[in-house]
């Protein structure tokens, strides 16, 4: 679907987060037994932010002056889509954009913020 796109940025991130499903996430939903439909335990979610994190998946939809990859929005649904196809029950939480923390990213980035 998002096979158009030549961004070598985009295609290095694809690259990534695939294999960060397939080699990490994947195998730890086998290891506790949990899929989408269960309560993860806020720890595992944690490992799971700080590794996309240092990984440089967290803020990837995020501007660069921000931390992120700086990619279009075209660009950015080809991650979100990318990681809806994988069905894994860890991938909505790669990218970061779950929760309150990439809100209070570009918040506290802004330079009335700042100073």
């Amino acid at each position: 679907m998002f096979d158009h796109l030549t961004n070598p940025v985009l295609a290095e991130t694809r690259a990534g987060i695939r294999r960060f499903i397939d080699e990490e996430l994947r195998p730890l939903e086998r290891e506790l037994g949990l899929d989408s439909e269960d309560a993860w335990p806020r720890e595992t979610l944690r490992n799971v932010w700080r590794r996309s994190s240092k990984l440089g998946f967290y803020a990837a939809c995020l501007p660069t002056a921000l931390g992120g990859k700086g990619l279009n929005i075209q660009e950015q649904c080809a991650l979100k889509a990318d990681l809806a196809a994988s069905g894994s029950a860890l991938a909505p939480h790669v990218l970061g954009d779950l929760g309150a923390r990439r809100v209070w990213a570009i918040c506290s980035s802004t330079p009335r913020r700042r100073s």
